[in-house]
């Protein structure tokens, strides 16, 4: 009888041991993912920006989402040679989920400010940017995030020029929804005739466009073909503006790299009496209404941190 209980007592023993060492040996795996865009800002010599990523993560309770394991956060390019310190203002738990395989990613979206003074024009442009947030107790996180441009300037508007009404055309490229053009009512304040000569989207993935269609009007709904509202309009590449009138521009988009783009700002480029001239606008959201493709969430890439 003795050794029996001996014999129970070694193996409820080893039990434990066995049980104690496969609990402290597994293994915690963030897994995380995030719809690459472009993002790009624009801001006075001395302003700040702030900048929201939505990032997808997957566990009841991750490491990540408190603020407080995280002890500091900076975008970069893909060599790391590059940075931008950022502040973490806030992490927010939205209504989005998404389920890829058999997993569920909860979206949250990160808040960040970007503090960065100058005394000129400045343009930072981080083709493929990544974000990277240091964490406390583990290894960083880093995730690529699509593209993010910053330009410093020192002034918004114009004392020629006015833009009363901004609108932006959505169509599909490539099965992702974007921004392919912006159409805007300018009116000439000035008692002298303006020339509009271009038009300077503020992001790296964009190319500037000398292509100016003047339209009859802006009645025309966001998501028309961008085509059929080029046919409404006359195209050229230097439009006068009579001192004190109004006109409607149509503005198309073509990109260098197609990121999904809802926020732009931009730089309207004119000539007064043979002086160049600009007109900077701030970024503008055109639009906020997400739906994502089969082929855009099957093309997302996964990120997978042990030990959070």
């Amino acid at each position: 009888m003795k050794k029996i209980i001996i014999f129970i007592t070694i193996t409820l023993s080893v039990v434990v041991i066995l049980l104690f060492i496969f609990l402290n040996g597994k293994t915690d795996v963030l897994a995380l993912t995030t719809f690459p865009k472009a993002y790009n800002l624009v801001g006075l010599y001395q302003d700040s920006e702030e900048l929201e990523v939505n990032i997808y993560i997957s566990g009841k309770d991750p490491f990540l989402i408190r603020r407080e394991n995280i002890s500091s956060c900076y975008l970069s390019d893909a060599q790391s040679e590059d940075r931008l310190h950022l502040e973490l203002l806030a992490i927010e738990k939205q209504a989005a989920a998404l389920e890829i395989g058999q997993d569920l990613y909860q979206q949250y979206q990160f808040q960040f400010l970007l503090d960065f003074n100058t005394t000129g024009e400045v343009t930072i442009e981080m083709p493929q940017a990544v974000l990277n947030l240091e964490m406390l107790q583990t290894d960083a996180v880093r995730i690529g995030i699509g593209s993010f441009t910053l330009n410093k300037i020192s002034s918004f508007g114009s004392e020629d020029l006015r833009i009363a009404r901004l609108k932006g055309i959505v169509n599909h490229l490539n099965y992702r929804k974007t921004l392919v053009g912006i159409a805007m009512e300018i009116v000439n304040k000035s008692e002298k005739e303006m020339t509009l000569t271009g038009m300077v989207p503020l992001d790296v993935n964009i190319k500037p466009t000398t292509s100016i269609s003047k339209l009859p009007n802006l009645q025309f709904y966001s998501g028309e073909n961008l085509n059929v509202i080029l046919e409404m309009g006359e195209e050229d590449t230097n439009i006068v503006l009579a001192p004190g009138t109004n006109a409607y521009f149509l503005f198309p988009i073509t990109y260098k790299t197609t990121l999904p783009l809802n926020k732009l700002g931009f730089c309207l480029e004119y000539q007064s009496n043979e002086e160049y001239k600009k007109l900077y606008f701030n970024e503008f959201t055109f639009y906020n209404s997400y739906a994502y493709s089969a082929e855009e969430v099957s093309g997302l890439v996964i990120y997978n941190y042990e030990n959070h």
